[in-house]
């Protein structure tokens, strides 16, 4: 009996393990087939923050100007769910600098809860300014709510850089103009 159940339990075991090596894959066909899939996210995910062709075609002028462009940022409570978007941040940041929605590599702006932040944290900062409802053509260095923006010069130490922070946090007027760090 004991030699029935042995050589059952061998044919079982033997049988199970042919049939999962012939249907398993190896671990870099694995991580290939992940890489492809990531690739394919990131191409949705570049399409889904994309600026609409009617967003390009408004500002096509704008956009011959040098240094000019546009980008989209989604809400940071809708998309920045492992849910919704692989993109570290969900498109709610953008680095000017470095041109990527990435969170984590030193953003310049974000849209959260209807405003828009810059500077978030530390010694980092940044103001944001109301213009009003002017088309984007008419911003420029000699517009009245530009002129403190465009001879400013910012901290470079970081004690003076922590106060400025705190400052435009909380709002600062000059020559009656709001300049915060948060705006709806």
């Amino acid at each position: 009996m004991k030699r029935i159940f042995t050589t059952a339990l061998f044919v079982t075991l033997s049988a199970f393990s042919i049939s999962v090596i012939g249907q398993s894959e190896s671990r870099e066909d694995l991580i290939k087939r992940i890489e492809s899939k990531r690739t394919e996210l990131s191409i949705l995910e570049n399409s889904f923050l994309a600026p609409s062709e009617d967003d390009r075609a408004t500002y096509a002028e704008f956009l011959k100007q040098e240094d000019t462009g546009l980008i989209r940022l989604l809400p940071r409570e809708v998309y920045d769910q492992e849910t919704k978007m692989t993109i570290r941040g969900g498109g709610a940041f953008y680095s000017f600098t470095r041109l990527t929605h990435a969170y984590g590599y030193g953003e310049d702006i974000m849209l959260d809860q209807g405003q828009l932040e810059v500077g978030f944290a530390g010694a980092n900062y940044g103001i944001l300014v109301k213009m009003g409802d002017i088309p984007l053509e008419q911003v420029a260095l000699n517009h009245p709510s530009s002129q403190f923006m465009f001879s400013y010069r910012p901290a470079t130490e970081e004690p003076r850089a922590r106060a400025e922070y705190r400052q435009f946090g909380a709002g600062q007027t000059i020559d009656g103009t709001l300049y915060k760090s948060r705006l709806k």
